[in-house]
């Protein structure tokens, strides 16, 4: 980086295991900007003899974090520069950058970074650290929903999707009651069967964000077709 603290560059060497089916990429630089053509990147998979890696939270993200975070903070020691401010110099993102100052002000990251009393002491280390990490997710076009309300009220809204543990089934319990206007008593989601309406996979975040709208959309019209009958 440049005594400003601008990153002007980086050279990338790294290496990482899905075991013998899958590859283990990190999307380094991740979150901050590198100038075009100043970065030179080379990553390597390594094949061991174990089962296929499966996603916990976010593949490769905590990892590109955790490297990059480091590299940032030893850049922003050597510039003399505080962690907070080089990352709001570096990391173009206007939400990104609100969050840093909000965090380091509800933390007191002022009166506290690199002044803990005893922070030296021992073999145990006390202060504060900032890192940063993001994901991607959001949602699809492509969920298909139908809700039907029978003549004693009662109400199914039905899906593809399916539900691995994260709540899908009671998202759209509660939408499709909210949606109505319904006590959530008169509704049955139904979700996770190939006859059912296509929708997209559970997973990657992106779950919600396209099943939520396709509910609200066809109960919005359901209402105004019960209404004109």
């Amino acid at each position: 980086c440049d005594s400003s603290g601008k990153i002007t560059g980086m050279w990338q060497e790294s290496y990482g295991t899905g075991g013998i089916g899958a590859g283990a990429g990190v999307p380094l630089p991740y979150v901050y900007q590198i100038p075009k053509g100043a970065y030179y990147k080379k990553h390597g998979h390594v094949r061991i003899n174990a089962g296929s890696a499966r996603a916990q939270r976010a593949p490769g993200h905590p990892q590109a974090a955790f490297g990059m975070d480091i590299i940032v903070d030893q850049l922003a020691y050597k510039a003399g520069i505080d962690p907070i401010e080089f990352r709001i110099i570096n990391d173009p993102n206007e939400t990104r950058q609100r969050q840093y100052r909000i965090g380091a002000e509800r933390i007191g990251w002022g009166e506290k970074f690199n002044k803990v009393p005893g922070a030296g002491a021992g073999n145990k280390k006390r202060g504060v650290g900032v890192g940063v990490g993001r994901w991607g997710g959001g949602g699809a076009r492509s969920t298909k929903v139908t809700v039907e309300v029978f003549p004693d009220g009662l109400v199914t809204a039905t899906t593809g999707s399916q539900d691995l543990g994260t709540g899908v089934r009671t998202m759209i319990h509660q939408i499709t009651a909210d949606a109505l206007g319904i006590p959530m008593k008169l509704v049955t989601p139904r979700v996770g069967r190939s006859t059912y309406p296509f929708s997209t996979a559970s997973g990657g975040s992106i779950t919600t964000g396209s099943v939520t709208p396709a509910v609200v959309n066809t109960c919005d019209g359901g209402r105004r077709q019960l209404y004109e009958k």
